[in-house]
């Protein structure tokens, strides 16, 4: 008989293994830790922002759960006057949460400055990984500026075949003063798109660090900022650069600095 009920256990705990996707780290210690490692906040200028990042934990709960948060000063390039950040909250009977990150313009300026935070170790938690918030001054622009469908061409030297997808159609969608699309990342060596994301900041086009789905490594901040920024002007979107930096850990062996030309269709 007892050999029976093992089974069902076992049977029952890899159901809700397939099922929810979730483990119980160590049988008693919950496994909490940031979705994404790197996150922007940009603040309107004289102004205030407010971003969300989401949590993932291993079990689940029938009540809220509330987890608090610690700033890694050593890493924290921000004034403490610039931001706020609140407790994360998961709701009951979720996997998931949510942390609120409050931003203010307290003699900001386009530079990004890092606040990177980190769970509050406890006996019960284990957490992994830290989140890093860049925040930064930002100028209003029109919601309808620089989006649309647009021709994009690369037009700084191939390192590897084009960067994203050369002489494509793409649609930009617009996220606040963030601006993406869908394109391949080296499109002669995968198959499956991927989002790119650049912000408008005060006639500045800045690429933020971000994922190649296409790469040598692991992918993670493998775009990044360029050495010298491409600038915009409120008066024309019709045709304009983005410049980033590709491989910016170096795993693949071809860094450079990647131009694009856009071109509204």
């Amino acid at each position: 008989m007892r050999k029976y009920i093992a089974s069902f256990i076992i049977v029952c705990v890899l159901l809700v293994s397939c099922e929810q996707d979730r483990v119980i780290f160590n049988n008693s210690q919950t496994f909490i830790s940031f979705e994404e490692s790197r996150l922007d906040l940009p603040i309107i200028i004289d102004g205030t922002g407010l971003i969300e990042a989401t949590i993932s934990v291993s079990s689940i709960s029938q009540s809220e759960r509330t987890f608090e948060v610690d700033i890694v000063q050593e890493e924290t390039t921000a004034g403490a006057d610039t931001y706020t950040v609140g407790s994360i909250v998961v709701p009951a009977n979720s996997y998931t949460g949510t942390l609120t990150i409050e931003g203010v313009d307290n003699n900001l300026t386009t530079e990004p400055k890092a606040l990177v935070v980190q769970v509050s170790k406890s006996a019960d938690l284990v957490g992994a990984g830290n989140l890093t918030i860049s925040i930064f001054q930002v100028c209003p622009v029109d919601e309808t500026l620089f989006t649309g469908m647009y021709l994009i061409e690369q037009v700084s030297t191939f390192l590897a075949g084009s960067t994203l997808s050369h002489n494509t159609v793409v649609e930009l969608k617009r996220d606040g003063l963030a601006r993406s699309f869908e394109t391949f990342n080296f499109p002669n060596f995968c198959s499956t798109t991927n989002t790119f994301v650049f912000n408008l900041v005060c006639n500045e086009i800045v690429v933020p660090f971000q994922f190649n789905n296409c790469n040598c490594g692991d992918g993670v901040d493998y775009f990044g900022p360029a050495e010298v920024n491409a600038i915009y002007s409120l008066d024309n979107d019709e045709v304009f650069e983005v410049v980033f930096s590709d491989d910016t850990k170096l795993n693949c062996g071809i860094p450079g600095q990647t131009v694009y030309r856009f071109t509204k269709q």
